[in-house]
């Protein structure tokens, strides 16, 4: 029961991070970052221009449907207008728990 119990918890502990970046020409660059921990997924937009963080935010209650049909649970999600810290040594986990800190701030 012991070697069971570890694996579930290193099962449990499993993270896994992705950043996509997108060029929509006119409506700007977007940046995703999210972080997926067990069935939780926590996800930040990064939205060049502010029209395109209002369309992001206007398809977020669509997408956290999606996730949740899929028996996925939203941690956190959301669209900030700007561009995430761009150094390749980032941590993915890092930028979306600071970015949750500004937010909540």
């Amino acid at each position: 029961t012991t070697i069971v119990s570890i694996k579930q918890q290193q099962k449990e502990n499993n993270c896994w991070n992705i950043r996509l970046h997108f060029d929509l020409e006119e409506l700007g660059e977007l940046t995703a970052l999210a972080s997926l921990r067990s069935k939780t997924v926590t996800a930040v937009f990064w939205a060049e221009k502010t029209l395109l963080a209002e369309k992001v935010e206007e398809q977020l209650h669509t997408l956290n449907n999606t996730l949740s049909a899929s028996g996925i649970v939203i941690g956190q999600m959301f669209c900030r207008v700007g561009k995430p810290d761009n150094q390749k040594d980032t941590n993915i986990a890092q930028l979306l728990s600071n970015s949750l800190l500004n937010t909540e701030a």
